[in-house]
């Protein structure tokens, strides 16, 4: 099942997963904590962020150089956001898959895979202004962003031969998948984290 709050049990194999992966600056913690339940609409408190998110440290001079870029509101693409969690999930050792997008920019921002595969994080690359973040509410299919619903449409319109495709349908079916949200945060100028959870919706539009 996508995007379950994780157990104690989980928790555990979160923190084996991410120490095999060779955390270095804050992975692990992403990992271990439960995930932040967002509305079904996709939106998320700052009230939640402050309590869910954890700080990634950023020590590369290019790293650096695209933190304050965005925090500075230069990023209007969110190319930066993404070039700059890419680099720092490589630094805490997961692989960066590539293949999830679809139709230009549709898809995922990213898919992770720790060192050892032993899980998968679909993440979504967000502008954090005023300590909130908003997930698009009418994403593929009409549904959220990171929901369950949502996930299972963007993998249908991968390409087939997608190593990102391949990789979430194998984490998806053992139970491996993980979804969460990284920003910046404008406020405070800090990269952070969170595992999130997203509802499903009730109604959509068809």
């Amino acid at each position: 099942m996508l995007g379950v709050v994780p157990g104690i049990g989980e928790s555990i194999q979160a923190y084996k997963v991410a120490k095999a992966a060779k955390n270095l600056q804050g992975m692990k913690k992403a990992l271990d904590k439960a995930a932040t339940v967002a509305t079904a609409q996709g939106y998320v408190s700052k009230t939640k962020i402050k309590i869910g998110q954890t700080e990634l440290r950023v020590t590369a001079a290019t790293d650096k150089q695209l933190l304050k870029a965005i925090g500075e509101g230069r990023d209007t693409t969110g190319k930066m956001t993404e070039q700059l969690f890419d680099s720092l999930a490589k630094q805490n050792g997961f692989r960066v898959l590539s293949g999830g997008k679809y139709g230009g920019n549709n898809g995922f921002d990213h898919v992770w895979q720790a060192a050892d595969g032993s899980v998968v994080l679909i993440v979504e690359s967000k502008q954090i202004r005023n300590g909130t973040v908003q997930l698009n509410p009418n994403g593929a299919g009409g549904y959220t962003q990171m929901s369950r619903e949502w996930i299972k449409q963007v993998v249908k319109s991968l390409p087939d031969g997608s190593p990102a495709k391949a990789v979430v349908l194998k984490a998806n079916q053992n139970g491996k998948l993980k979804t969460a949200i990284a920003g910046v945060d404008r406020q405070t100028g800090k990269a952070v984290i969170l595992s999130v959870k997203v509802p499903s919706k009730t109604n959509i539009r068809r």
